[in-house]
């Protein structure tokens, strides 16, 4: 595998790293490997929820999804609004789920925290998740499915050294989902506290392209208002 520059990562970090994925590579199965990667995460990238989430290979439709264990109930509640709002997800409506792939994405990349917290997904969700700052990486796709990794905070960012570390242990994990044990089930998401919920319904490009639908409408009504009163 080939790395890419990561400049700012430090000896201790990659050995962080190493560690972790040593532990992962004990996982059994696709859904222990993500319940391993809630539990190690800590360790590694402290920050205050993680999830890891299924999607299928082109990264159009969630179809499972892993997280922290105090934020279950919350995110429980939250389903609805989540699915709705998610279009305004700046990281999503800028490069899409599949963006990821390249680097890790922050909110903070496409959107300033004053900006986001008038976002409605904010308003609505992401606050009683503690989600002020996210970054977000995709390993990539294995067996079945494609597999994005999310870490929240609510009080500080995520640094360019925490999004290097973020790149090479999200390649790192890339490889166990590519690896020899894809064929006996390594590949196939098991157990999931979501799977087949509302998500798993939703088109994110139907998403995307609603909301700028949308957004045009509401510029056209707007021109027109200004028209009517300039009249």
């Amino acid at each position: 595998m080939k790395l890419p520059r990561l400049p700012d990562l430090t000896g201790g970090d990659q050995r962080q790293v190493n560690g972790m994925v040593r532990r992962l590579h004990r996982a059994e199965t696709r859904s222990e490997l993500a319940a391993a990667f809630i539990t190690e995460i800590d360790c590694c990238l402290p920050g205050d929820m993680a999830g890891w989430g299924e999607m299928s290979p082109d990264y159009e439709q969630f179809t499972g999804m892993e997280i922290s264990p105090a934020y279950l109930a919350t995110t429980a509640r939250l389903v609805e609004p989540i699915s709705q709002l998610l279009p305004h997800h700046p990281a999503l409506e800028a490069v899409g789920w599949s963006g990821s792939r390249v680097q890790p994405r922050r909110i903070s990349d496409f959107q300033s925290l004053p900006r986001f917290r008038d976002n409605p997904l904010h308003r609505e969700a992401y606050r009683h998740l503690d989600a002020n700052h996210q970054v977000a990486f995709s390993p990539g796709v294995g067996g079945d499915s494609a597999v994005v990794i999310s870490l929240n905070r609510k009080h500080t960012d995520y640094s360019a050294r925490d999004c290097q570390k973020l790149h090479l242990l999200g390649l790192l994990i890339g490889e166990l989902l590519g690896g020899p044990r894809k064929g006996s089930g390594f590949g196939v998401w098991g157990r999931s506290w979501w799977s087949g919920a509302k998500f798993e319904r939703l088109s994110v490009s139907a998403w995307i392209r609603d909301l700028r639908a949308a957004r045009q409408g509401s510029r056209r009504d707007s021109e027109e208002a200004r028209n009517r009163i300039g009249s």
